[in-house]
């Protein structure tokens, strides 16, 4: 027995040290611990994981010495890592080959398996508008290739590269009409359809008038804030009420706001009375509230009566965000902002809650064998 042998490894062992290191490093001291003192040990310990781990270097005695030492020690653990480096090649080239494969064989069998019907209300009879949103929110490109022939003209309806419909006519317009309803009805036999509901509930409105009475309400509030100032004036033995000896001065806070009223419609008109901070304050504070509910459930918000240099900001906040924002009407301009909403995320959603929701309709491919969603109950 050496007189180093009197102390015990286990002890060396560090709480966040992972089996698989504290294993290597065990080794080693078990093996050499009759050859030096502890402290010494555990430092040549520390150096040879740290080279064979974390590829650190130090001055060439201490490497030559480390080397020798760690012979026997390492080598079982650098032939564990050689073989598991290879099964994880090995893994990930069958993974990936057996993905193409399985692409192929599941386009060969559903050649529109990452289309995704989409209904809004007022286009169930415009097949053509109907087609358009469908391509647009699955991420597909459409076109139509118009040919002149005897009969008339052939119009063919194309998602990406592939044809979905043909049809003719000696109207061009009606060979193109033809030939979205032979479209849409072939994707409906192979496609899941969301069909979405009536506006009835699913909007948020925001008026310049919310804006203004949040205004009033947060400079009514000063008294009750957290604020520096009114923290400083209680230690000068302020307790409320005016300012002054006898309470003489003012009781309301200045504005330590300046707010522009100019705008494009005249210098001086004081139309809306807050200011565009305010309305990034209460934009983001809309949106997140938005990007936190369910996809399923989101609504859209309006914003209804905000001049164009409102909207502007709107829309910037809106980007910024990641949210789509457009504004539509010509005399009254209103701002809509929703989600962007993956399809596919949204599809298998509604398939676990039912098929049905306050906002969305799921139906399933007319032909039964395309349906892949197996837990679904919908319509």
């Amino acid at each position: 027995m050496s007189i180093y042998d009197n102390w015990d490894v286990e002890q060396h062992k560090v709480e966040y040290e992972s089996d698989e290191h504290w294993e290597l490093r065990r080794k080693f001291l078990l093996t050499h611990k009759h050859k030096f003192p502890e402290d010494i040990l555990v430092c040549l310990a520390q150096v040879f994981v740290n080279v064979e781990l974390l590829g650190c270097r130090y001055p060439q005695e201490t490497m030559d010495l480390v080397k020798e030492l760690s012979q026997d020690v390492a080598a079982e653990y650098r032939e564990k890592q050689k073989k598991k480096l290879q099964r994880t090649f090995v893994e990930a080239s069958e993974a990936a080959s057996s993905k193409v494969k399985g692409i192929k064989k599941n386009f060969q069998n559903h050649p529109y398996e990452d289309i995704v019907l989409w209904e809004k209300p007022g286009t169930n009879d415009n097949v053509l508008n109907i087609l358009e949103m469908s391509a647009g929110v699955s991420g597909i490109a459409m076109r139509w290739k118009y040919s002149k022939i005897e009969e008339g003209w052939e119009c063919s309806i194309i998602f990406d590269s592939q044809k979905l419909s043909c049809s003719t006519d000696i109207n061009k317009k009606v060979a193109r009409q033809k030939a979205a309803i032979i479209a849409l009805e072939k994707l409906q036999k192979h496609c899941y359809t969301v069909k979405v509901k009536g506006d009835i509930g699913t909007k948020i409105t925001v008026t310049t008038e919310e804006l203004k009475s949040q205004e009033s309400q947060s400079e009514d509030n000063w008294k009750v804030s957290n604020c520096i100032g009114k923290n400083m004036m209680k230690m000068m033995g302020w307790t409320g009420g005016g300012l002054g000896k006898s309470e003489q001065g003012i009781v309301e806070p200045m504005s330590a706001m300046v707010k522009t009223q100019i705008n494009r419609e005249g210098l001086g008109l004081k139309k809306n009375s807050y200011t565009e901070q305010e309305i990034k304050t209460k934009c983001r504070k809309l949106f997140k509230d938005l990007l936190q509910t369910d996809n399923y459930s989101r609504k859209d918000i309006v914003f209804l009566d905000f001049p164009k240099e409102d909207r502007i900001v709107i829309h910037q906040v809106a980007r910024t965000m990641g949210l789509k924002s457009r504004s539509q009407g010509k005399d009254q301009r209103k701002l809509i902002v929703s989600s962007k909403v993956n399809i596919w995320s949204l599809v298998r959603e509604l398939n676990n809650l039912g098929g049905v929701t306050e906002k969305y309709e799921l139906v399933k491919p007319t032909d039964e064998k395309f349906i892949s969603l197996s837990t679904s109950t919908c319509t």
